[in-house]
């Protein structure tokens, strides 16, 4: 007993020394029921930041939080935000009760406590992923006081999201049918891509958290999320310390981590819920929007969507069909290539990936 005690001990003090304690600034806020967590990490004595705002619904972002955005670390201070629902967030909110008015408070009073933590700020940027994209493009302009939420921000950032998930499913759709009969020609799973085809062809949009999982798993086999082989090099996590020595909670992140996708009901509105369409026209701070050529659970049209804001893409779309980046004043909309939901498929992807978002920020200093 005494030696566990003494090998226990000793753990302790060597993870108290952990630079996971000791980096940045970890609070929590709270809203409607909500307890979230957000670590401030990077440059935290940089006069800029930028908000993170993940994907899923769900997902969180504190338990990887240095994969996501490593690179603008250096520079900028970097905040990440755990959402109601998601991650590590805690409390008891009604899941079926949240709808973005909700997040969008959240997301203001992230805002709100990061300034007050760090008065040295002067600009403050929103990059949104996938999910997070719909989030930080509502925080901008839903809503009566989205002229006031606006001045808050240098910037909003996009990457591989949409604001429309039936935009998004609209556009896929066809693009997987395709695949399905290149397979059955093939004689590949020819039962199961049978069923594929079916499904698209007896579901003109989404109609609930059903057809959006089944329609996700097709987007999955057809490599529609993630490309075969990944350019992205493998995180330099150190996972002991991490999952120990860091302000990382593994409980609630196991009771809480994907909890919106269990709830009929939030699903169901999140699928057929497009009201931001008509409000996109409103967004007048610069803009980046990142999409992936190869992703179909957020393709490029519903980034194209939001560069160009409208819901109403069709006429626009033939002149997007190839050729990777387009500029029109403050706003600049990226094509990848070779890169899905946010999976890269080349190092120039990467490359591309990173040099945006770094002279986009830079380009408002």
């Amino acid at each position: 007993m005494k030696r566990l005690s003494f090998i226990i001990a000793a753990l302790l003090l060597l993870f108290s020394c952990s630079a996971y304690y000791t980096e940045g600034d970890y609070f929590f806020i709270q809203s409607g029921g909500a307890d979230m967590p957000v670590w401030v990490k990077g440059n935290t004595s940089s006069t800029t930041a930028i908000i993170y705002l993940h994907g899923g619904p769900g997902d969180g972002c504190i338990h990887f939080s240095l994969v996501p955005q490593f690179f603008i670390e250096d520079d900028y201070m970097v905040v990440y935000w755990d959402q109601r629902h998601a991650g590590q967030s805690q409390g008891n909110p009604d899941i079926n009760a949240s709808k973005m008015d909700n997040f969008v408070a959240d997301t203001d009073l992230v805002i709100e406590a990061v300034k007050l933590r760090h008065p040295n700020l002067t600009r403050i940027f929103l990059l949104g992923n996938s999910w997070g994209t719909a989030v930080g493009a509502a925080y901008l302009v839903h809503g009566d006081d989205y002229a006031g939420r606006q001045a808050k921000i240098a910037g909003f950032i996009s990457t591989f999201g949409t604001c429309d998930y039936t935009l998004s499913y609209r556009h896929a759709a066809p693009r997987i049918t395709a695949y399905a009969d290149v397979q059955i020609a093939s004689g590949i799973d020819t039962a199961y891509w049978d069923e594929c085809k079916s499904f698209y062809m007896n579901t003109p949009s989404l109609k609930d958290a059903a057809d959006l999982r089944e329609h996700t798993g097709y987007v999955i086999r057809s490599g529609g999320y993630s490309v075969d082989e990944s350019a992205a090099p493998s995180p330099d996590i150190h996972i002991l310390a991490f999952a120990l020595a860091s302000p990382v909670a593994l409980f609630p992140l196991l009771l809480t981590n994907g909890a919106n996708d269990t709830s009929e009901d939030f699903i169901g509105w999140l699928v057929t819920d497009d009201s931001l369409d008509a409000e996109l026209a409103r967004l007048t701070v610069p803009l980046l929007v990142v999409s992936g050529r190869k992703d179909l659970m957020a393709g490029w049209q519903a980034g194209l969507s939001l560069y160009l804001g409208t819901g109403d893409i069709d006429t626009s779309v033939s002149s997007y069909e190839t050729g990777t980046e387009w500029t029109d004043g403050d706003r600049t909309f990226m094509i990848l290539e070779d890169t899905a939901h946010g999976s890269f498929g080349s190092s120039e992807d990467i490359t591309a990936y990173q040099a945006g978002i770094q002279n986009f920020i830079a380009g408002y200093e």
